[in-house]
């Protein structure tokens, strides 16, 4: 390997053999690290208001879809409210549009002289009055929704129900976990990098997760800038598609990761001669 170019034995008499020029190149070294996958997006709900579970549509291992209603909350005391609000936002529109109308006969009244202006005063601020009432019966029932809608839990994305902390007809308050799920959508791969690694790398580019025969190319690379006080180790974040990677949290993998380049000599296999158990080149000399 230490010539310029590779051929086969020549024989005196015979055509020459094609030769191929071999020139060195740098190659990119790399080391595997053990690699744990995690999922971005994993979270525990919560109640955010009192009642009682009513229903439970799913379970553990469920798929859920992003906005399904994975819990349900009796919800007579918040429809009261919220049917409530609704009455008082009808009253309110109705007390403005006759304040409004007396406003507008009565402008045209002062200013022909028939009405004193300690009358229009009054009747200007009852109007100003009714148009507040309606802006604020508008917030009541905005109120009035929101907290119906928390007896509604929801998905908050798409994925898999991992754990269920609560039961039908168990009571709950606001902040009292109800249940854990993850998305299998995108997923990042975490492992640690023994400090002697750390200058080397300089390509993000190149890191690469395998798991079994497959080679994954992550969408993002993130190197913690910090190393762990006990094991001086640094953490490494590789973000990837989760769909189709047959990828799933909690699986161990393999990130390899590049530590720099090497001039090496690279022979094409064409070039090989295998005896037995030796494979050898022919070099042109």
């Amino acid at each position: 390997l230490l010539g310029s170019s590779i051929f086969g034995t020549l024989v005196h008499g015979a055509p020459s053999i094609e030769t191929i020029q071999i020139n060195p190149v740098f190659q990119v070294n790399t080391f595997t690290l053990e690699a744990n996958v995690e999922a971005v997006n994993e979270a525990t709900i919560s109640a955010q208001t009192s009642g009682r579970v009513k229903s439970i549509p799913f379970d553990v291992n469920d798929y859920v879809q992003q906005g399904d209603i994975v819990i349900q909350l009796r919800d007579k005391q918040q429809k009261s409210a919220l049917e409530q609000a609704q009455a008082g936002l009808i009253q309110a529109q109705a007390a403005n549009s006759d304040a409004q109308s007396k406003l507008e006969q009565s402008t045209s009244l002062f200013d022909q002289g028939s009405l004193s202006k300690g009358q229009f005063d009054t009747i200007k601020a009852n109007a100003k009055s009714a148009a507040a009432m309606v802006k604020a019966s508008n917030a009541l029932l905005e109120q009035a929704k929101e907290n119906y809608s928390y007896t509604q839990i929801r998905a908050p994305y798409s994925g898999i129900v991992k754990a269920r902390l609560i039961e039908v007809g168990e009571s709950v308050s606001p902040g009292t976990p109800l249940m854990t799920g993850l998305s299998l959508s995108n997923l990042r791969v975490i492992a640690d990098v023994p400090q002697r690694f750390t200058p080397h790398i300089l390509d993000k580019t190149s890191f690469r997760v395998i798991s079994a025969d497959r080679t994954i190319t992550p969408k993002k690379v993130t190197f913690f800038p910090y190393a762990d006080p006990n094991s001086h180790t640094f953490k490494v974040r590789a973000d990837i598609d989760g769909e189709g990677s047959q990828l799933f949290p909690g699986m161990w993998v393999k990130l390899q990761i590049p530590i720099g380049k090497n001039k090496k000599i690279i022979v094409p296999s064409s070039a090989l001669v295998q005896k037995s158990e030796l494979t050898s080149v022919y070099v042109k000399t």
